[in-house]
């Protein structure tokens, strides 16, 4: 029975361990493309608001995904399926209600973040990143639920872990050039104006 266990939090970590590394080399490969594509100028606009929305996203769902899989295995351990099923719904509302309120606080909030982050064309990038925490602290609820089951498989396979990285950088890279040809399109038929950048 010990070694049954023993052998099954190795496997998890091991599982965990292996996805943490290709997520990682994933996102180093996309950064290559990224900075060819929207220049250092861009990445520059992308650097000032990615920190924003990593502070809030960890003040939103630091810690509680942890908790939910502790609930949710010991609620399985003492055979008590309907209390852990429980505990998910409640953390998955629970979790999606803070999201929601740092999105709107992100939102109703732009002026001020642009000002703190000294680059007034972070604006739509605060906008656009924006409905990413309540997404993302959603899913977080499902990653303690899935980990309180030990199914690392089930964690590492949904959307917010291996399968959603290969799709977010390639939508990243290709999003960039549309956003730069619709950015160069407004300034070349609103030339002049004050409240544009040039």
């Amino acid at each position: 029975m010990a070694s049954d266990t023993r052998k099954g939090i190795v496997k998890g970590v091991s599982i965990l361990s292996l996805a943490g590394i290709i997520c990682k080399l994933i996102g180093l490969l996309y950064t290559v493309p990224l900075t060819r594509i929207i220049g250092s100028e861009g990445l520059g606009i992308y650097q000032s608001v990615y920190p924003t929305y990593n502070l809030l996203l960890t003040l939103s769902s630091a810690g509680l995904p942890v908790a939910v899989s502790r609930m949710v295995s010991q609620f399985l351990a003492k055979d008590d399926p309907k209390n852990a099923h429980h505990v998910f719904i409640t953390a998955l509302w629970l979790l999606t209600g803070l999201g929601c309120l740092c999105m709107i606080l992100m939102l109703a909030g732009n002026g001020a973040l642009v000002v703190w982050v000294r680059e007034p064309r972070s604006s739509q990038g605060f906008y656009v990143i924006a409905p990413c925490l309540a997404i993302v602290c959603a899913l977080s609820a499902f990653r303690g639920f899935m980990q309180g089951q030990q199914n690392m498989k089930g964690y590492v396979f949904s959307p917010s872990c291996l399968p959603g990285r290969p799709p977010q950088s390639c939508v990243r890279c290709c999003r960039c050039p549309a956003g730069n040809h619709a950015q160069r399109s407004l300034r070349n038929n609103h030339r002049g104006n004050p409240l544009l950048p040039e």
